[in-house]
């Protein structure tokens, strides 16, 4: 079994098609990100449920036999526990019952790769589904996709990342007498009006249709690649980048001039005109309808002010000067060293605090949460100090001029000395 995070991704992946056909210039921009991509810990913890799942189907376990045990991704080190547990058994016991309900002359593919080359695409596209059940009664081909996320729910109908996995199971696998695809989402952690198991189902034909048009986009992205040092970049910009929802897991989003446009226009911010001149904020003076419209893109404007805040830190990590900002330590939670909480619940007990001011059921309470207490019972501040640690959990790039941390040097700085 290949670990989920490190597994390489086609130049048009089915995972992108979405965000690759609603913005064909989004290809060449994500091509010349150099900034290796941060895996963040909800992206880690999905991975690590796809890993619990297909463990499942591979060996014929239950996701709860599984619990206490760690899955490292790229960046993360997630245990496995009752609620990745939890996730990952709806989508197994699903994958299960179809595969089941198919019959004795069922296949079931877990992590299925396929290739889009019968398409005859300008570059290389592909990618993994999580799971395709072939039902030889029904002449019926099942994609079914696991999605762990809570935040974004994810549509079935329309969706072009499934019926790209749809469309590359069907190419590769030949042969299969195929009347029908079916496309399901398992999203057992979102709400949906249909469900947590949603489906669409297509007749061949109109999937292969479908493929049609899918090829045209690569097409586009392809033509847009190789426009861009061909043309004035204003005109390449307006002709092949299109931001919206579809920004939100694009790797450029942080240096697209489109999105970064569309940002300012819709927020109504102060900017400086040519001449230094601030233009009024025009907020006081929006209609109903155009707060409606700038709402609507709240989440396209975080998103991209989020990939600047990346991209700034990531520069400043390198050792390039952010005017006006500093790295500072970042600080996580405080909390109690490890070999000194049996000597902390002592001292508590000594000094007559009483047991809910100090434990909360199955462990002690927070370090702050005893100080504020002991504080009450009027011993003296610090009287613990020895006894807790707040760990360092890396840098934040801020504003020199709103912080009173002092500044540390840039992680290039700190392994490597200059030489003269």
């Amino acid at each position: 079994m290949t670990a989920h995070a490190s597994r390489s991704h086609a130049t048009w992946s089915a995972s992108a098609s979405a965000r690759l056909w609603a913005c064909p210039g989004s290809l060449k921009l994500c091509s010349l990100v150099e900034t290796p991509e941060k895996e963040s810990e909800a992206a880690a913890w999905g991975t690590a449920c796809h890993e619990v799942a297909e463990d499942c189907l591979r060996n014929g376990r239950e996701a709860v036999e599984l619990i206490g045990r760690f899955v490292t991704t790229k960046s993360h080190k997630i245990e496995v526990d009752e609620e990745v547990a939890e996730t990952a058994q709806v989508y197994v016991d699903y994958v299960r019952s179809r595969t089941s309900e198919a019959g004795d002359d069922a296949q079931l593919g877990i992590e299925q790769r396929f290739s889009l080359e019968r398409l005859n695409p300008p570059f290389e596209a592909g990618g993994t589904a999580d799971a395709v059940i072939y039902d030889p009664a029904a002449k019926r081909l099942e994609i079914v996709d696991l999605k762990g996320g809570r935040g974004v729910v994810v549509e079935a109908v329309g969706n072009k990342q499934l019926r790209t996995y749809a469309l590359g199971a069907l190419l590769t696998l030949r042969g299969l007498d195929v009347h029908t695809v079916k496309t399901t989402i398992v999203q057992p952690r979102a709400h949906h009006r249909d469900g947590r198991i949603r489906s669409e189902e297509l007749h061949v034909a109109d999937l292969m249709e479908w493929g049609n048009e899918l090829r045209s986009m690569m097409e586009a992205a392809s033509i847009a690649a190789h426009d861009f040092d061909q043309v004035d970049p204003a005109v390449w910009r307006d002709a092949w980048l299109k931001p919206g929802d579809n920004c939100r897991w694009c790797r450029a989003q942080g240096q697209c001039p489109a999105l970064a446009a569309k940002a300012e226009a819709e927020a109504r911010v102060w900017f400086k005109d040519e001449s230094g001149e601030e233009r009024r904020n025009t907020v006081d003076r929006l209609m109903p309808e155009e707060v409606a419209r700038i709402l609507d893109h709240a989440d396209m404007i975080q998103d991209w002010l989020n990939a600047v805040r990346a991209y700034a830190q990531n520069q400043a990590e390198s050792g390039v000067v952010i005017p006006g900002y500093q790295l500072v330590e970042k600080h996580g939670r405080e909390g109690w060293k490890a070999e000194v909480e049996a000597r902390v619940r002592g001292f508590c007990d000594l000094v007559g605090l009483p047991k809910d001011k100090f434990v909360t059921p199955g462990k002690l309470r927070t370090p702050k949460q005893i100080r504020d207490a002991l504080a009450k019972a009027g011993l003296p501040d610090g009287t613990l100090d020895s006894a807790f640690s707040v760990p360092n959990t890396g840098t934040s790039l801020v504003r020199a001029d709103k912080t009173e941390r002092a500044a540390v040097p840039a992680m290039a700085q700190r392994f490597f000395t200059a030489q003269d």
